[in-house]
């Protein structure tokens, strides 16, 4: 996965993005390690969203 994420990286033309969702204790953090595990962090970026708030839910 390394490569590929080099290749992405070198190429500066596409971009990968990941969404897990799912329900608690449903083992997002666990396949969240493992995706991660094969990747320089120094190319990525993670972000967690909290549950959308009554506002944004009214939009």
């Amino acid at each position: 996965m390394f490569g590929l994420q080099e290749r992405l990286y070198a190429e500066n033309k596409q971009s990968l993005l990941i969404i897990f969702q799912a329900m608690d204790a449903a083992g997002k953090d666990g396949a969240i390690k493992h995706v991660m595990s094969g990747l320089n962090p120094q190319g990525t970026h993670v972000t967690s969203f909290k549950a959308p708030s009554s506002e944004e839910l009214d939009r």
